[in-house]
């Protein structure tokens, strides 16, 4: 099995200009900049990426895991870049996709903004004129503002060659880092369980007081070694039990390089309640409070820089396909 560091990832960046000015408000419970583009996004996917849809069959959105099976996955981007799952592991995976406008997120009438598209895996990567096709259609169709679509157009477009994980990791390499800023751009959202005497377990929102990083960095790798043997296909790992072990396995050694000789030299995190959204799968109401902010973080660095890599360029927490959890840091 190789190295799940092997992972490669890629960026485009598409500016974009609005027909009408784009004024992004905390319109209505639930919903942000981050959610309005993914939203758009799995719309013009649907008309892009569906194979069943193009072919007059009903849409995969549509559809439940349990009674369907897509004839066309083999030839179909949709399985692997819209709502990936992974039936060995039994568990959704991140969406391989992120999207980023941050002059959306101010707090003033934007017309002119940049798109910023991540893409994470070899499925992502090689599906990336897929995705450009998806932009251009998000353009066609508008992002929700006030009710109302407001179309943009696609002025340039610009990609970066597309590296691995470990080609960023070493680009850290050489001085010894004493000191670490990570910052929240957007809401981090994440849960912790607890478990009373009587072995009732709960669970509850991260408080910036309490917020325990290791579990950030030891999530972030589990879930990168889940997407690795998804896509690797390893048959020495295809089954549950297997998966999941070699999946915490990678958790402990985040989570040691956390605990192990790191503390917090300033803690300036804030929690911020988006208010409750319904989930499309169960139609249930979840919370959405989130963490904004800083951390400064000292002593053995050296041991945390892969897994800064790893929260920078996948997100880290829940919703990350929804625009939550944008991480960026820097080092001295």
């Amino acid at each position: 099995m190789s190295d799940p560091f092997d992972l490669p990832t890629q960026t485009l960046t598409f500016r974009c200009v609005a027909e009408a000015p784009l004024h992004f408000r905390l319109e209505r419970e639930g919903a942000t900049v981050g959610t309005t583009l993914a939203g758009a996004f799995g719309t013009a996917f649907m008309q892009v990426g569906c194979a069943r849809q193009r072919g007059g069959w009903p849409r995969c959105l549509g559809m439940t895991r349990a009674d369907f099976a897509c004839p066309e996955r083999e030839d179909c981007p949709f399985p692997w870049l819209f709502k990936p799952y992974s039936t060995i592991h039994r568990r959704a995976l991140g969406r391989p996709v992120r999207l980023r406008a941050p002059r959306l997120e101010e707090d003033a009438p934007v017309r002119e903004f940049a798109l910023e598209v991540t893409l994470w895996g070899r499925q992502a990567v090689v599906a990336r004129e897929v995705v450009a096709e998806t932009i251009r259609i998000m353009g066609d169709n508008g992002l929700n503002h006030a009710g109302q679509p407001v179309r943009f157009h696609l002025l340039d477009r610009k990609d970066t060659p597309p590296v691995t994980l470990r080609q960023e990791i070493d680009r850290f390499s050489g001085p010894s880092w004493r000191q670490a800023l990570l910052v929240f751009e957007t809401p981090l959202l994440m849960q912790s369980r607890t478990t009373d005497e009587q072995g009732n377990s709960s669970r509850s929102h991260a408080g910036a007081g309490s917020f325990r990083l290791a579990a950030l960095f030891g999530n972030a790798a589990y879930d990168l070694m889940a997407w690795h043997l998804e896509e690797e296909n390893d048959g020495n790992a295809s089954n549950g039990a297997a998966r999941h072990a070699l999946c915490r396995t990678e958790r402990r050694a985040a989570e040691d390089a956390v605990t192990t000789g790191v503390h917090h030299l300033e803690n300036r995190l804030f929690s911020l309640d988006l208010g409750q959204r319904q989930s499309r799968s169960n139609g249930r109401q979840f919370p959405m409070v989130g963490l904004l902010g800083h951390l400064e973080l000292t002593g053995r660095i050296d041991a945390l820089v892969p897994w800064l890599v790893v929260l920078e360029r996948l997100g880290g927490g829940q919703r990350r396909g929804m625009g939550f959890g944008a991480v960026r840091f820097w080092l001295r």
